[in-house]
């Protein structure tokens, strides 16, 4: 990239400035002075207390300066040297740039007094306040080591970086900052850095690591034998223009006198404008079609049109594509898409994209949480025409639908995405936000029509193994009853018998550099399973960005695995990611990686998106899906053992809560129970903590313990405190969490009705009585629920036996 193109990038409002020192030349301070650079500013403070032939670093002469003087006293010395009177012409034409953001080490307010000459308002903020509180803002610059606009004496021993003790306690890396400023420069279109040395290692470091140099623009003075070794530094991390501020400016102007700025708000962080694919130029080989049906996504142009002859080769057609095209163009209605892990919702959505955008719609997709959901909606918003918004895992954007269901933008459809079970627990949530006319489909299982399609496209390739001599319909039995009409269950079947394991798992075996690419193909495959679109800027903070990322991304025999051709690493499919996570990988080493990235996590929870990741990573229903199958008590206990004693978890009911969950479902019942009783401890401790959850699943825990108690007195007495948690929950709860509870109740009764006596048969006739008048009361989605209609049938079913034999 050269420097004009560079400059059109900016006016368009898609590149991010860097200002070091060099960019003060030419500015003046309140005493007519030009504003010092670090040696000029250290050689002033070793004058001032007597050193006046003394040279040192900036961080020793202040130090030198407040042994000897007071907080005050530098402070006054600081203003006074900063304070801006007077910027170049030059600062005021880079001033009137649009730039995405500016990040500057330097303590003046150079861009911001150059900005308001140019009419434009910048706000100003220091490295350690926090982003969500200011990213919203427009034309912000973000002072890493301190704006002198806010300096007061506090301040000079913590968001000033001037002293020892603040460079000490404080670095980049691990400010709020470092991760909007790698995600600014990954996203951005182009980077430029004015006058600017790479002497601060955290931002070379982010520099080398991202290798965006071929987006990246270096402005610094002309080139000497004192500053040679420096350029020569810069031009391995980008191009350098040696023209200095004034040149750099002079490039600006003659650009803006020709260029005409793109249309803003079509390319925004977070967000993909969703592009036609004109070629089917993809269609696999016959003999590659296991890679393909397994590993490989089709393209989403196959099915621009209806499903094809040539497409049914190497598709199991789904009529939803159609029917959720013509929901969104004939009714206006929102969609909602649910479905289990590998059922083809992100896909589906993909060919949504692809025929909506072939009709002329804009479409955009968000697939992680962001901090600037709603003002990058507000400019999409902006957008003239019919627009797509699809927003997958709904659940972690709730905050968003709910400014999109109170604005109600004009020519804004949302197609949103869900897991089932997770729909489950979010559905009064959601229809609360989108209503009830918001239309549902479900992926979970395949209808008739698409098992048929299934059947003949396995006979076609002789995927059957040892079934292939089935008649076809032992096939269709197979596939309805063994795998539940469900394709992820069909195409793990085929992973087993294929021997695709042992392929994969010599692949990764054999893998130079194992250690890292063990780390990260774990880290990658666990963000798939639990619905993080992996992305390398969130790999590389989860792994504590020790892993060579050129190394990794060298070895061509991981592309059957993942893609690394963007900065969202695309998992070629979510089953093989599960099944190897499940069956390849040693459990020590996911346990290993998984404490690795909740430990990252945790330390970055300041950001939304990992903050939601940590809180996965908490979760056992999460965990359970990534941890290997053999040996899934041991690993589950080294992992919980692994991050209890995190800052943050150490006294939180909810981590203790899922460990004992964790126990709870692998048969560790006494373990379990010494975990709810840590869960409610620290919740006493907490004002106001709902102990709502550790109730619900307590009752669980007391319901498995009755079924394994000695006497069947002993079990009514685990009965009747279950039923106690249950009814009073059933009372107030508008989700059906106790009601899934409640089922335990019945299986309890199913399993025991020959030992109970008259009494007891009563006391279940009074209970089952209580469960259904419950059930019945309910409404609208929670009334839909599946275990409220299976508490309800059992209640109906079992009712009339218990009174037809007397209780």
């Amino acid at each position: 990239m050269d420097v004009r193109e560079a400059i059109q990038y900016a006016l368009d409002g898609r590149a991010i400035l860097f200002t070091g020192a060099g960019f003060s030349y030419g500015a003046e301070n309140t005493k007519g002075q030009p504003i010092p650079a670090g040696r000029a500013l250290s050689r002033k403070l070793l004058g001032d207390i007597g050193y006046v032939n003394l040279e040192g670093g900036l961080d020793k002469a202040a130090s030198a300066y407040l042994r000897r003087k007071s907080d005050s006293a530098l402070v006054d010395l600081l203003i006074n040297e900063f304070s801006v009177g007077q910027v170049s012409p030059s600062h005021v034409t880079l001033g009137g740039v649009p730039w995405r953001r500016v990040y500057t080490t330097n303590y003046d307010m150079v861009m911001e007094e150059a900005g308001r000459q140019a009419k434009i308002h910048r706000s100003s903020v220091d490295g350690i306040d926090t982003p969500r509180d200011h990213l919203a803002k427009p034309n912000l610059v973000v002072h890493l080591n301190g704006a002198i606009s806010r300096l007061t004496p506090d301040r000079l021993h913590s968001s000033f970086k001037l002293v020892s003790e603040s460079y000490a306690t404080d670095s980049f890396e691990n400010s709020g900052w470092a991760f909007h400023f790698r995600n600014d420069i990954r996203t951005s279109a182009a980077v430029i850095f004015i006058g600017y040395s790479m002497y601060d290692l955290d931002i070379r470091r982010i520099l080398f690591n991202e290798d965006i140099s071929d987006k990246t623009i270096f402005i610094s003075g002309p080139i000497t034998d004192e500053n040679r070794l420096d350029a020569e530094d810069l031009a391995d991390l980008g191009h350098l223009a040696p023209i200095g501020i004034d040149g750099f400016a002079k490039e600006v102007e003659a650009v803006k006198s020709t260029y005409l700025p793109r249309e803003p708000g079509l390319l925004l962080e977070a967000w993909k404008r969703s592009e036609v694919v004109q070629s089917s130029s993809s269609l696999p080989r016959d003999a590659d079609v296991i890679d393909f049906l397994i590993l490989g996504k089709v393209q989403p142009s196959l099915l621009l049109e209806a499903c094809t002859r040539d497409a049914e080769r190497y598709v199991i057609p789904s009529e939803i594509v159609l029917d959720i095209e013509q929901a969104l163009l004939k009714s206006g209605k929102d969609v909602l898409l649910v479905g289990t892990l590998g059922t083809g919702k992100s896909f589906i959505c993909q060919c949504v994209a692809q025929r909506l955008a072939s009709r002329g719609w804009s479409v955009f997709e968000i697939s992680m949480p962001s901090d600037d959901e709603i003002t990058e909606m507000e400019q999409i918003c902006k957008v003239p025409g019919e627009k797509l918004l699809i927003v997958e895992n709904y659940q972690r954007h709730l905050d968003l639908l709910r400014w999109i269901a109170e604005t109600n933008p004009e020519g804004v459809a949302v197609l949103t995405t869900a897991r089932a079970h997770v729909h489950e627990l979010f559905a009064a949530d959601f229809y609360k936000l989108m209503s009830d006319s918001c239309l549902l489909f479900d992926t979970s299982e395949m209808t008739r029509k698409q098992v048929s399609s299934a059947i003949a496209l396995f006979d076609r390739y002789g995927l059957w193994g040892e079934r292939a001599s089935w008649p076809a319909q032992r096939k269709e039995s197979f596939l309805t009853a063994n795998c539940k009409s469900q394709l992820p269950f069909l195409l793990l079947d085929v992973l087993r018998s294929q021997h695709v394991t042992d392929r994969f798992k010599e692949l990764i075996e054999g893998a130079s550099n194992r250690h890292h690419v063990e780390a990260v193909l774990i880290c990658t495959f666990a963000l798939e399973v639990m619905q993080f679109a992996p992305r390398v800027d969130h790999i590389q903070e989860l792994l504590g960005n020790y892993v060579n990322w050129l190394s990794v991304r060298s070895q061509s025999n991981l592309q059957p695995l993942i893609d690394f051709s963007g900065h969202r690493i695309n998992v070629k499919s979510a089953i093989l990611a599960s099944h190897l996570l499940q069956n390849v990988f040693s459990a020590k080493r996911v346990v290993e990686t998984l404490i690795d990235m909740a430990t990252q996590a945790e330390a970055r929870r300041r950001e939304s998106v990992f903050q939601q990741i940590f809180s996965s990573l908490m979760r056992y229903s999460q965990i359970s899906l990534v941890l290997p199958e053999a040996g899934r008590l041991d690993s589950a206990i080294a992992y919980y053992e692994g991050i209890k004693n995190l800052p943050s978890v150490r006294t939180d009911p909810q981590f203790w809560l899922q460990y004992a969950i964790s126990c709870l479902a692998l048969g560790r019942l006494d373990r379990a129970e010494r975990y709810f009783k840590d869960a409610y401890e620290f919740a006493k401790h907490r004002t106001g903590y709902n102990t709502y959850q550790i109730d619900n699943h307590y009752a669980r825990l007391l319901l498995e313990k009755a079924f394994i108690a000695p006497t069947v007195a002993d079990a009514m007495a685990l009965v009747d405190q279950a039923r106690t948690i249950i009814v009073k929950q059933l009372a107030t709860e508008v989700r059906h969490h106790p009601y899934r509870v409640a089922l335990g109740l019945f299986r309890y009764y199913e399993q025991f009705a020959p030992r109970l006596d008259t009494v007891q048969k009563a006391y279940f006739v009074r209970l089952f009585e209580e469960i259904k008048r419950r059930a019945e009361s309910t409404s609208g989605t929670l009334r839909r629920d599946r275990y409220v209609t299976e508490c309800l049938q059992k209640a109906t079913d079992i009712l009339p036996i218990i009174n037809m034999t007397g209780p």
